[in-house]
């Protein structure tokens, strides 16, 4: 049973998709694809021929220049996510061919935005007040608040993924109070699993 994780910057995906590893299921991190992906010979090829050499420095790619770049405008990001979004899917795919019987769940950032829902039994929103999402994120990549709202104002709302999600996981309290949401949760879809 595949489960999409998703919810809005800063709300804890990766904390969340982290307890599920802990408490056995198979996890899929879209961004730790996304990272071994920018390692990639080929795509470092396709995002030299797509970029330029702005991007790199010394003939390493430059990650903070290429996310300027891309959170500039449409068009640039747009560019970026035809090359890497397809290579995301074929591995989210090959990963949840691998377990078909378990409770398996990949977080996916843009699972909405880009009408994945029917890949996934189940889809669970983690949420969080938005300005705590803000403050966690731009901590977290070393950018200004308002920078990660302008980064946050190209994804769906958090309300509006909460909405359209089957569960949700409230991440603002204690780390120890979002791990018991997790493993209710867990119990939940395991129980579906049996009766399925």
């Amino acid at each position: 049973m595949l489960i999409g994780l998703t919810g809005g910057i800063g709300c804890g995906k990766s904390t969340v998709l982290a307890m599920f590893g802990d408490l056995g299921c198979p996890v899929f991190s879209s961004d730790e694809a996304v990272a071994a992906l920018l390692d990639d010979p080929g795509v470092l090829r396709e995002l030299k021929d797509h970029f330029g050499l702005t991007v790199f420095r010394d003939g390493v790619l430059d990650k903070g220049a290429l996310a300027g770049m891309v959170f500039g405008g449409p068009g640039p990001l747009a560019r970026l996510e035809a090359i890497l979004h397809p290579r995301v899917l074929a591995r989210l795919e090959a990963f949840a061919a691998e377990h078909p019987r378990a409770v398996a769940v990949a977080e996916v950032p843009l699972l909405f935005e880009k009408k994945l829902e029917e890949m996934f039994a189940r889809t669970v929103c983690v949420h969080c007040p938005e300005e705590t999402a803000l403050r966690r994120y731009a901590r977290a990549r070393g950018v200004s608040v308002e920078e990660a709202r302008r980064r946050a104002a190209r994804q769906l709302p958090v309300e509006t993924k909460k909405q359209w999600a089957d569960h949700r996981i409230d991440s603002s309290g204690h780390e120890e109070d979002v791990r018991r949401q997790v493993e209710v949760l867990l119990k939940e879809l395991k129980k579906l699993i049996v009766q399925s």
